[in-house]
């Protein structure tokens, strides 16, 4: 957890991948000395508490749920979707069900969504742009990051 919070402050201004496997609760499970014999579950209970506080101070240094924001989507579906194209405008997965129900001609309930469709994204229009007036990014209750010039009420914003 220490290594993996100094190289994720030595990076922050950068794009970065950190993969971070937790090997100690497999056989042969074993935790350090600063957590074994802690819990009232035995070994084993050491090894997830300690997986816990790594876990924690990951996250704690991390200025929102990386795993969730900005995480690359490949899509492949020839003669559709041109190969070898790359997009970078703010999308998310509640935009899959209204794009996939354009694609479908497909009508969805009456029920407000914020999906949008992106199809012209998909597809390479060009200058195609996200469909989002505004994006907010989350971590919990706490609004970590936005898109857009102008933030409204929650019951108006279009991704939370």
């Amino acid at each position: 957890a220490e290594r993996a919070v100094s190289f994720i402050e030595s990076h922050q201004d950068q794009p970065f991948f950190l993969y971070v496997p937790h090997v100690m609760p497999h056989v042969p499970i074993f935790a350090s000395d600063r957590f074994k014999g802690k819990s009232a579950r035995g070994l084993y209970g050491d090894v997830i508490e300690e997986l816990d506080w790594s876990v924690g101070e990951i996250l704690e240094t991390l200025t929102s749920f990386e795993g969730g924001v900005r995480t690359p989507c490949l899509m492949r579906w020839t003669g559709k979707i041109p190969a070898a194209t790359e997009c970078s405008e703010p999308v998310g997965t509640i935009d899959l069900l209204p794009t996939i129900a354009a694609l479908v001609d497909g009508t969805l309930s009456d029920r407000k969504i914020d999906g949008k469709d992106i199809r012209p994204l998909l597809f390479g229009g060009a200058g195609a742009k996200s469909p989002h007036d505004a994006l907010c990014i989350y971590a919990g209750d706490e609004l970590t990051g936005t898109k857009g010039a102008e933030i409204r009420p929650a019951g108006d914003v279009a991704v939370r």
